[in-house]
Order: C-alpha cells, then sequence, then structure tokens
C-alpha cells in the first residue's frame, strides 16, 4: 500500500520522466515487456498466441516476460521472446526487493508494458520502471489496490466473464496495432535436453513404439479444482483392464508420495514420472496417445502439443480457457451447478466447488476416453 501511496502522490514526477523516454521510441522495433499471470502455467499457455501475433506485427521488436521461476520453464524454448524476466521471491516478498526488481525492469527500456494478469504488481512495475505506454486489463469488481491503481495505465481493456481468455488477451494488443478476432493456436516447445530424457524413459520402462500410453495428473494448482485421488486410482484401473493402457502419472516432486498411495490403491503396475522439470515435461507429455487430468497447467500443455486430452473441468467456468479445437473432451458437472472459478475473478463458495467435481463420475470419465478414441480412430 505504501507504494501505491507514493505512486499517487508522484505521479507528476513519473509523467515527466515518461516523457522523456517517449522521446526515444523506435516505432518499428518497440521494446516490450508482458506481464501474465505470474504463477499460473495455463494462463501463460494461453498467452502465447500474444507472443506470436507481436513479433509478426514487430519482427525486430525486443520481447520481453516477466514470471517467477515456477513457471518460466514452459516458455523457455519459445522462438517469439526475446528475454524472460525472472521475479524471484526475494524480490516479490520483501519491500526493497521490490525496488530491485523495479530496477531491473526499468535498465531495459520498455516502450510498452501489457498487464494481461489484471494485478496491482503489474501496474507497479510498469509505473516505477517508467514504462510509457502502459496497457491493462482491468475488471469492473475489483480489490481496492487495483481501483487505486488502474488509472495509471493508458490503455484499459475490460474483461468480461464468460469471455474467451485468450481473445481478452489479444484485445490487450489493440494500442498496438494489433488487431485479431481468432482465438489462435497456444504454443509449447519441446527441448533438445528434455526429448533425450523421455526418450529414455520409455525404453527405461520397455514402453513399445506401439503402445498405448495414457498420461494422469492428479493434482491441480487449486485444490478446490481436483477430482480426487481415489477416483482417479478406479478409473487407471479400468484403462488398464479395457484398453490395456500404459498408465504414466506425471507431476511435480512433491506429488510423488500421493501418486504411491494411488498406485497401491490401484493395484497394478503403473508408472509414476515426477522428475521431469517443467522444461522438460512437455517432451514426455507429447508421447502420450491420452492425457487425463482436472483443468491445470498440463491440461493446456497437452492441448498445446495436440495430445488428445479429457479435461476434468468440475467447478471451472468451461467457456473462458478449456480446450474449444483439436482432439479434447471436457467433462463437466451436471447443468444444475454453475460455474464458481473464472480466469480473472476470486473463486466462489468452497462447498459449491467440490459439489461440482464430486458430482463427475469414474463411469462419465470412462465413457469419455471411448467416445474420444473413436473419434481419433475415424
Amino acid at each position: 500500500m505504501i507504494l501505491i501511496i507514493i505512486g499517487v502522490v508522484c505521479y507528476p514526477i513519473f509523467a515527466i520522466l515518461v516523457s522523456r523516454r517517449r522521446k526515444n521510441y523506435k516505432k518499428y522495433a518497440p521494446r516490450i515487456l508482458i506481464i501474465p499471470q505470474l504463477t499460473r502455467i495455463g494462463d501463460l499457455i494461453c498467452a502465447t498466441p500474444v507472443f506470436r501475433q507481436i513479433k509478426e506485427k514487430y519482427p525486430h521488436c525486443h520481447l520481453a516476460v516477466l514470471v517467477t521461476p515456477k513457471i518460466a520453464g514452459i516458455i523457455k524454448n519459445n522462438p517469439h521472446l526475446d528475454e524472460i524476466i525472472l521475479l524471484e521471491d526475494k524480490e516479490y516478498l520483501e519491500f526493497f526487493g521490490l525496488f530491485r526488481l523495479f530496477k531491473k525492469v526499468r535498465s531495459r527500456h520498455f516502450d510498452w508494458s501489457i498487464n494481461l494478469a489484471s494485478s496491482t504488481m503489474g501496474s507497479l512495475v510498469a509505473l516505477y520502471a517508467v514504462i510509457p505506454s502502459r496497457v491493462k486489463i482491468i475488471k469492473l469488481n475489483r480489490p481496492l489496490t487495483e481501483t487505486l491503481t488502474d488509472w495509471w495505465n493508458q490503455y484499459r481493456i475490460l474483461y468480461n466473464i464468460d469471455e474467451r481468455i485468450p481473445l481478452l488477451y489479444l484485445r490487450s494488443l489493440t494500442p498496438l496495432g494489433i488487431k485479431s478476432s481468432v482465438e489462435g493456436e497456444k504454443e509449447v516447445f519441446t527441448s533438445a535436453g528434455g526429448d533425450k530424457k523421455a526418450q529414455e524413459f520409455f525404453s527405461k520402462y520397455n514402453i513399445a513404439a506401439d503402445s498405448f500410453v495414457v498420461g494422469i495428473s492428479v493434482s491441480a494448482g487449486n485444490k478446490i479444482k481436483e477430482w480426487g485421488d481415489k477416483k482417479f486410482a478406479l478409473l487407471v484401473s479400468q484403462l488398464a483392464a479395457k484398453y490395456g493402457a500404459k498408465i504414466i502419472f506425471v507431476g511435480p516432486p512433491s506429488d510423488s508420495a500421493r501418486i504411491d498411495k494411488i498406485l497401491r490403491s490401484a493395484g497394478q503396475n503403473f508408472i509414476k514420472a515426477v522428475d521431469f522439470s517443467l522444461e522438460e515435461l512437455p517432451s514426455l507429455i507429447r508421447r502420450f496417445n491420452l492425457f487425463i487430468a482436472a483443468d491445470s497447467g498440463p491440461i493446456h500443455i497437452a492441448h498445446a502439443l495436440g495430445v488428445p486430452l479429457i479435461d476434468i473441468i468440475g467447478p471451472v467456468d468451461p467457456d473462458e480457457q478449456t480446450p474449444n479445437y483439436g482432439k479434447y473432451l471436457i467433462v463437466k458437472p451436471p447443468p444444475d451447478i454453475k460455474p464458481t472459478i473464472f480466469a480473472l475473478s476470486p473463486p466462489g463458495a468452497p462447498g459449491e466447488n467440490r459439489r461440482a467435481v464430486e458430482m463427475i463420475s469414474v463411469e462419465e470419465v470412462l465413457e469419455a476416453a471411448g467416445r474420444l478414441l473413436v473419434r481419433n480412430e475415424n
């Protein structure tokens, strides 16, 4: 709040500094900073069409993205990016650490900032880094900190509930002269190191080239979206019995003990893959014939790679970010249960969120798998 008060009081000074910087603006080679959701993998992948569109319009621009180390790996190999600026915990959590961040960003001499996260942090970074042209996605029902800082941004793009988030992100490029009515495909790129590791993993477990491989992710960034370990244990047992599937559970190292418990409950010799970094994970997921998970970052990785997938969305709004092209099926709760989780709004009541997840049965997901497999064969 102190930084906000300083920003409000000293805004005329920032305006003078900005006017000086604007004189050095290079129209056909601007320096652009993207500020996406700092910790959400899925949101960052949904922003990848933005990177591509900017580079198509301004091929000589310097394009940078500000993210935390937690999710930076998923865009490390994106060829459209010139720079990834890391927001370290010590910068995010400490008062003077934020000033070090502002100084670091200011030293890049950006011409534009595009705050896709609709966050107060993005507004602070853009103002204190003295970025001349600032774009921000804003909300009608927003916290006080955003109300106090939104006016710092010359260009404000209004978010509407139920709006396709990738299209909203692309709409934020209008001030740069970039207009698109087409959502565009998300992009995730693999690395040579990740491909080698995935190949060695398949060899280690004797997974043949013609095997039917199903990837499973049991966790999600938000616990209230998770389907349930017992249901996954039942599901994988039936997939193995019905289709002879090779089941691979993916997740971070923190999921290891949890996956072990599921494997014991399932009573099958399934495979665990928890030592793939976020940069390496796409190389493994792209080898799957089917991927099943609650709505989460790995779902968006699979979607971007064209892997057939089943998205168990639970309380998530099906209109905003869920897959809408390619080989996919969305498994929803009954129609009378309305969405309570939106991309840029606080989640609804916890009880209603859990009810949405619990009403999705193992049989529904298994049936969806069968329909998706038939569709792919045709």
